[in-house]
């Protein structure tokens, strides 16, 4: 998946879903695309006997349209925006997971600029997406588990920088 060549055409949505392990759904032709990214626990998604594992460490990409089989093999809080994008293909891939605080980050201005109903919130909440998006491109390019530990260690201080709990 070349997650450069995505275009987001309209958001649909952005929910907090939580998993009870050994809930199993089937999924016809799913009306939005779905970028997943369990907070803990792990979920399969299989489509035409391909089965893709998410969790922490590894979010998915559902297509507009896909039809699928979704089993939660323990218990899973998860982060979902449901988006029209192009570019896509017809398949669930499994993507880099970039830092939980990104994903956390994103979620709550997403939910935010969504509430407020502002004429400036699509543009807000599309700017949001893209960084997302950026993120896991970033995430894919780490070489080493070195690199990775880094990136996940920078993005946590980036994140927690001006919290006065800190000492």
């Amino acid at each position: 998946m070349n997650l450069q060549s995505i275009r987001i055409l309209d958001f649909a949505s952005a929910v907090a879903v939580r998993n009870e392990a050994h809930r199993a759904i089937e999924i016809n032709r799913r009306p939005t695309a779905a970028l997943i990214f369990p907070m803990n626990g792990r979920l399969r998604f299989t489509q035409d006997g391909n089965s893709v594992i998410a969790s922490q460490t590894q979010p998915v990409l559902i297509p507009e349209g896909a039809s699928y089989h979704n089993e939660c093999l323990e218990t899973a809080d998860s982060r979902m925006f449901n988006l029209h994008i192009a570019g896509a293909g017809d398949r669930i891939c499994a993507l880099a997971a970039p830092p939980v605080a990104v994903v956390s980050d994103a979620f709550q201005s997403i939910c935010a600029a969504a509430a407020a109903a502002l004429p400036e919130a699509p543009a807000l909440i599309l700017a949001d997406l893209y960084g997302l998006i950026g993120a896991i491109i970033r995430a894919e390019r780490v070489q080493t588990p070195q690199e990775a530990l880094f990136a996940r260690a920078a993005a946590e201080m980036e994140h927690h920088l001006g919290d006065p709990s800190l000492t």
